[in-house]
């Protein structure tokens, strides 16, 4: 469920997003494009932060290529919905921070195909990355403005555990977008 559907976060971390009006909806559906007769990932790239709190989801390809945007959603609030994405195959990526510590999870997610005599694919979702209260290892956020240092997160034990590293860039990227206060555009899209 982790895979498909994203974070669990508690009830107060949801209730804190809700009263700083902070959007961060990682659903991933199929859509089924009827001109071409394809079916497709439907994602939104989406988020940004308060002072405090910051939640954002971010979209890549496999390889952490930016993906093409099918649409841009602009809103009148900020901290919401920012772009859409079809594709075929997607990487999300997907920050939650408290303070100054970070929950992050990468997922991947694909098309497969489907049962003889069926012609709906499957959705194969897959846990690439999940890192729990991760911190800066200099102890503040101030290292998040240039862009350079991850979030250090450990195996529960005490042992680090480190991003799949062509994964990285995203990951700051997203990282950004969750510190970013009253965001209003992607930070992994183009």
């Amino acid at each position: 469920m982790l895979a498909l559907r994203g974070l669990r976060l508690s009830a107060s971390a949801l209730r804190s997003l809700r009263v700083y009006g902070i959007v961060c909806d990682p659903s991933i559906s199929m859509y089924w494009q009827s001109v071409s007769d394809l079916y497709l990932l439907r994602a939104r790239e989406c988020g940004g932060a308060v002072a405090d709190v910051g939640a954002y989801c971010g979209l890549v390809g496999e390889s952490a290529e930016p993906l093409q945007t099918a649409e841009r959603l602009s809103g009148v609030g900020r901290n919401g919905f920012h772009a859409v994405v079809l594709a075929a195959k997607l990487i999300r990526i997907q920050v939650f921070r408290n303070c100054n510590t970070y929950d992050l999870l990468i997922t991947s997610h694909r098309l497969v195909s489907a049962l003889p005599g069926r012609k709906r694919p499957k959705l194969e979702n897959a846990i690439l990355f999940h890192g729990v209260r991760g911190a800066f290892a200099s102890g503040d956020d101030k290292s998040v403005s240039t862009g350079q240092e991850l979030p250090i997160f450990d195996d529960g034990f005490g042992n680090p555990v480190t991003i799949p590293t062509r994964f990285e860039d995203a990951v700051r990227q997203a990282i950004l977008g969750c510190q970013c206060i009253g965001c209003s555009h992607t930070h992994l899209l183009p």
